[in-house]
Parts: C-alpha cells; sequence; structure tokens
C-alpha cells in the first residue's frame, strides 16, 4: 500500500528522513518495500487493515517507532444536525451484513476541482483525481482508512435501503460497467433501483456531477466476509472492497464522514444539513489484563512498568487500572493478553531482547514410521524396474469415488478418489503409447465414506504384446512384501483375483485386466505396516555347494501353482531350499506347461546326487498324484 511521506510528517514532524523512517518501520512494524519519490510502499499485514491502513494509522505507528509526538488526529463533531426532515428513511435489513450507516446530508454551492496539494497527495498514494466531492472522500479514506461514497441526493427516491440484490437484477457503475447481480450481493437502493454495490463501487444512476447541488455522503461497515465473496462473484475488486474485505471497525464511520464534513465545508463551502446513523449493536469495549509477570514470562526479560506504559499509550491504549488496559477501537487484531505483549515487545524492540537456550527438556520428534515404510516400499520397487506415479486425489463420477466435494474445481473432479487403480489405468493406457512394457506404482491416500481416509500401494503392469501381465506382476509383488519384512502371507484364489491375506487379514487383491493389457495390485497400506516384522533374522550362509534340479511337466488350465507350491511344502524335503517357476507355457490342448527349478543345500555337508535325485522323484510322484501332472 501507498503512503505520502509528506502526509505522515506532517502528522509528525518529529519523524527521521524516509529511509531511516522505513528502517524503523521495517524492524518495529511493518515491511517498507520501496521508497520512491514521496511515496512508500508499505506492506500492511491482513489483520492490520482496520487501524494501519491510513496515514492517520501509519503516522501512529510510525510516532511510537521514533519515540516522537503524534499532532495530527481527526476531529469527531459533537453536535451535528440530525432528523431535519432532509433524508429520508435509512433501512438496513440485515445487521449482520451491515453493522453500521451513517449518512450525512450537505448542500454545495459548486462543484469545482480540489486543491493542487489534494490532488497531488491522490496521484502520490496512485489514485486519479475526479472532481472535489469524490478527491474530498478519496483523501479522507487515505487519512483515515474508511471509505466513503456520495451520491447525489436528488436522484435518491423513497429512502434508502441496504439489502441483498434481487434474481438477475443488474446495475451501471460510476465507470459504465454493466454489472449482473445475484441473491448473495449486498446492495443499496432506493425505492426504485440500486445506487451502489455495498462496499465495492457506487451506481452511474447516482453519480455526483457538476449539476449536483446537495449529495448524501454514506459511511458504512459491512461483514468482511460479505465484500470478500461478493467481489469474487462480480469479478469486481476496489480500494473500497479491499479495505472492507480485510474488515474494519464499525467506530471507523464516523471518524470519516465527520472529517469528510469539515474538509467539504473548507473546500467547497458546503452546508451540514443533516445526519441518521443506523447502529443498532455497537463494538464492544475490549479490556485486558497485563501484569510484570505475565509479561516476563513471554519476553523473556523484565521491562520496568513505566516503559510498558508509555509504550502502550504510544499506540493508543488506555489505561484505566493498575493492570487493565482498554483496546482501541480500531485494533481488531488485539483479542488476548499474549497479543498486547508483542506490542510491547515490538515497540521495545525485539533485538534488545537477549537469546536463550530454552529451558526445557527437549526430545527428539517422534518417527511416523508411514515414510520410513513408504520410502522402503519406493526403493524395493524402482530396483525391480518400476516407475513411480503420482496423481490426483480427484476423480469425476464414474469413477466409483465416494466422498463429494461441495465446491470442486470441474465436474471432472467432483469426487475424491476411493482407489488408486482408476487412475493407474489411465496411467497405463497413455504410456502404452510409447512403450511396450509399462510398470508403474502410486503410493497414497484414499478417501471413504464417514471422513475416513487410508494409505494405500498399488502396482500396475502393463505388456503391449506378449507375455502373461499376471504373473510379471506377483513376482514383484512377492518381493516387495519381503523386501518390507511381510513373510507371512498368502495368495488365495478368487474368482479371477487372487486375495492377498496375511495373519487372518485381508490387505488387498491382485487382478488382470485383459481389455487394459494390464494386471493390478492394490493393498491397504496401513494394515500391512502394523503386520510388518520390526526386525529380519540373517542365518549363516552355507560353504557347501548347491545342487539344482529343474523338473518340467505339464498340468490341466486349472491347476493353481499357489496349490502346487503348498503341497511341495508339505513334503517338508530336508535340504530343499528354494522352488522358483521358471517357465511357463499355455499349450493348445487345453493344459500348461511348467518348468520348477529346485534348490538344495545342506549347512552340515556336501549332498549328493543320489539325494537330490531322491528328493526330485518324491516332488514328482506328489505333481502326478495329486495334480494330474505328466512329467517330461
Amino acid at each position: 500500500m501507498k503512503f505520502s511521506y509528506s502526509l505522515l510528517k506532517k502528522m509528525v514532524p518529529g519523524i527521521p528522513e524516509k529511509k531511516r523512517l522505513a528502517d524503523v518501520l521495517s524492524v518495529k512494524s511493518f515491511e517498507v518495500e520501496e521508497v520512491k519519490a514521496d511515496a512508500m510502499e508499505i506492506k500492511i499485514m491482513p489483520n492490520r487493515w482496520s487501524d494501519a491502513a491510513s496515514h492517520w494509522g501509519m503516522a501512529r505507528e510510525a510516532a511510537a517507532a521514533t519515540g516522537q509526538k503524534l499532532s495530527f488526529g481527526p476531529k469527531i463533531i459533537i453536535n451535528q444536525p440530525q432528523n431535519k426532515g432532509f433524508l429520508e428513511k435509512i433501512r438496513v435489513e440485515d445487521p449482520r451484513l451491515c453493522p453500521r450507516y451513517m449518512a450525512y446530508y450537505l448542500e454545495i454551492p459548486k462543484i469545482g476541482e480540489s486543491p493542487v496539494w489534494m490532488r497531488k497527495m491522490l496521484q502520490t498514494c496512485g489514485l486519479r483525481p475526479v472532481n472535489a466531492v469524490v478527491d474530498i472522500l478519496n483523501y479522507v479514506m487515505l487519512e483515515t482508512g474508511q471509505p466513503l461514497h456520495a451520491f447525489d441526493a436528488s436522484k435518491i427516491k423513497g429512502g434508502i435501503r441496504v439489502r441483498l440484490a434481487k434474481a438477475n437484477e443488474t446495475m451501471e457503475t460510476i465507470d459504465n460497467q454493466r454489472i449482473k447481480l445475484d441473491k448473495s450481493v449486498l446492495i443499496i437502493a432506493d425505492r426504485e433501483k440500486p445506487l451502489a454495490i455495498a462496499g465495492i463501487k457506487g451506481g452511474e444512476s447516482s453519480k455526483v456531477g457538476s449539476g449536483t447541488k446537495a449529495i448524501i455522503v454514506e459511511s458504512a461497515n459491512f461483514d468482511p466476509v460479505s465484500i470478500y465473496k461478493a467481489s469474487k462473484t462480480i469479478k469486481l475488486a476496489t480500494d473500497a472492497s479491499q479495505r472492507f474485505g480485510h474488515g474494519l471497525s464499525p467506530e471507523l464511520c464516523k471518524i470519516g464522514v465527520d472529517r469528510a464534513a469539515v474538509l467539504l465545508k473548507e473546500i467547497c463551502k458546503a452546508t451540514f444539513l443533516d445526519s441518521k446513523d443506523v447502529y443498532p449493536k455497537r463494538q464492544p469495549k475490549k479490556i485486558l489484563k497485563l501484569d510484570q509477570e505475565k509479561l516476563r514470562s513471554v519476553l523473556g526479560i523484565n521491562i520496568d512498568s513505566k516503559t510498558v506504559s508509555s509504550i502502550l499509550k504510544s499506540l493508543g491504549f488506555r489505561l484505566i487500572h493498575k493492570n487493565m488496559v482498554e483496546v482501541p477501537a480500531l485494533r481488531l487484531d488485539i483479542n488476548i493478553v499474549e497479543d498486547l505483549i508483542e506490542e510491547v515487545g515490538r515497540m521495545y524492540d525485539l533485538n534488545k531482547i537477549p537469546g536463550k537456550n530454552p529451558a526445557v527438556l527437549l526430545a527428539p520428534p517422534e518417527i511416523d514410521d508411514y515414510f520410513s515404510a513408504a520410502e522402503k516400499a519406493k526403493n524395493s520397487l524402482v530396483e525391480m524396474g518400476f516407475s513411480e506415479v503420482r496423481n490426483s486425489s480427484f476423480v469425476p463420477g464414474d469413477a466409483a469415488g465416494d466422498v463429494e466435494i461441495e465446491n470442486p474445481l470441474s465436474d471432472d473432479k467432483r469426487f475424491l478418489r476411493s482407489n488408486l487403480i482408476y487412475h493407474l489405468r489411465g496411467n497405463i493406457k497413455t504410456n502404452h503409447r510409447f512403450l511396450e512394457n509399462v510398470r508403474i506404482f502410486e503410493i497414497g491416500k484414499v478417501f471413504l465414506k464417514g471422513f475416513k481416509e487410508e494409505y494405500r500401494l498399488a502396482m500396475a503392469v502393463g505388456l503391449k504384446s506378449g507375455g502373461h501381465v499376471f504373473r510379471e506382476l506377483r513376482g514383484p509383488a512377492e518381493n516387495l512384501l519381503r523386501s518390507l519384512g511381510l513373510t507371512d502371507y498368502a495368495f488365495v484364489p478368487e474368482g479371477d483375483k487372487l486375495r492377498l491375506e496375511s495373519d487372518h487379514e485381508v490387505l488387498g487383491y491382485l487382478f488382470p485386466e485383459p481389455k487394459s493389457k494390464a494386471a493390478f495390485l492394490e493393498i491397504d497400506f496401513d494394515k500391512a505396516r502394523r503386520l510388518m516384522e520390526g526386525e529380519r533374522e540373517y542365518l549363516e550362509i552355507s560353504p557347501y555347494p548347491s545342487i539344482i534340479r529343474d523338473i518340467s511337466f505339464t498340468v490341466p488350465v486349472s491347476a493353481r501353482m499357489n496349490l502346487i507350491l503348498e503341497a511341495i511344502a508339505d513334503l517338508r524335503i530336508e535340504n530343499l531350499e528354494d522352488v522358483d517357476l521358471i517357465d511357463y507355457l499355455a499349450l493348445d490342448s487345453g493344459r500348461i506347461s511348467l518348468t520348477l527349478r529346485l534348490v538344495f543345500q545342506s549347512m552340515k555337508k556336501t549332498l549328493s546326487d543320489e539325494e537330490a535325485n531322491r528328493s526330485t522323484a518324491k516332488i514328482a510322484g506328489i505333481l502326478a498324484s495329486d495334480f494330474e501332472a505328466e512329467i517330461r
């Protein structure tokens, strides 16, 4: 926000030159982003617009920060004329949306140009001069922070109503934009037409011009959320909408309109004839208790009570009792005693507070085992040639999303995903345009009914031509589970799927999709992590050589590999270290050809060929008797 250094200097004559003032404000108050000619670009924090987004407010900050006296303050008119009949009825339909509405009626003999000094000040702060009345109101906004608006009194019919717009109602603004309103937009209207969009822009129908002889100056307070939403709805942002959108105090209304009345009288020779103030519920006073012990415990330093009182008074706070402080009405950001202590600390200068080591026991942060498990899973999958993908959490309605979003980004992002497979299926399809073999995975959250969130891990293999995707995925899946320390598991047939079980819990499903030439596995990563073994046992490597035997056979296509492996395990053959499927071929006869590699090894001796052959024959026998195997 732009401020005029010369105006600040007028309000606080003792402030230092621009560069020095910028340094002091940056340390104690607000960051000064640029100093150029008479203008100072100062960054106002969102919670300080009510009191500091004005020259008067910034002058108070500058005075407090530099130890100078504030020599200017807006004058409050005590006995203004009211209920004289010049103002017709003013009605506020919803005081929640408009807590205060003030109107001053003034007659003006002639509207000309504003003084040169005022036009120059407006231009310094980025505003364009228009005429004396408009310029005065804009200047007062810069000076006090209260946005004001003037209506040509002769163009208002049947009083003023502050109401919500009607469906399909429109209004032409003073800069000739035709704005379509809706029922959520607050407007100022008379009996016949809209006069202004509340807190945002005035209308052409009541515009003040060279022929205007009487004006009604509006000074109001509006609900910040309502103004912010209205500005977004009608796609129109102004200085006023920014100020109201951040939140202003209702007490600022009279400060602003009284200052405007004084300047209108001085510059335009206006006559102040009438006023009305609709203020059904006054802003309550805030009083906080501040004692030295509390201040010391928060800041970590003793600051004498005289210095504390001096700082608070310089910022506009009032000490009403020994430890009681009344908060200025415009300081909407001060709500608890810690806020008050922050004011003392920053003006005392936080750089003066010595750093101390914390007098508390520091404990290392808890480690979320999700991240370590996820990292381990990712490393294992990458080593096996899989690539990680990260997909959106949003899905269209036909993707079986359980949780619908109230304000979706678009129609195809109306739901939150309930599985990871939907997007992986699309990833396979997209990558098949460039690659024959696609191996991908994703670890992420899914969202279920009842606001439940789960971490899932999904793998996918896509083969554009040839190969057996089901088998291509199962091997890496088993390697992944073993790398995570999950050794006690089983893949159980369920229709055309394999159900992954461990410790009597279902972890997920592995299934093929011939249409998309892919196979998928999705597991509940939260459940899997709970079942993972915390430690892995390392066994001594045998010093004796292994003996390898391959056994080839055919079985009916209905045979299941997991049952074959379980049958071999049930034989409990001594020194049988490993059994791997190394070849698979579908035959035209309705059978399948398999080759198993058997690895025999002892920890005690070198095995003989005869021992290995006997064990191999025993395995061949169980295959023939239980699975109708024909040994080749």
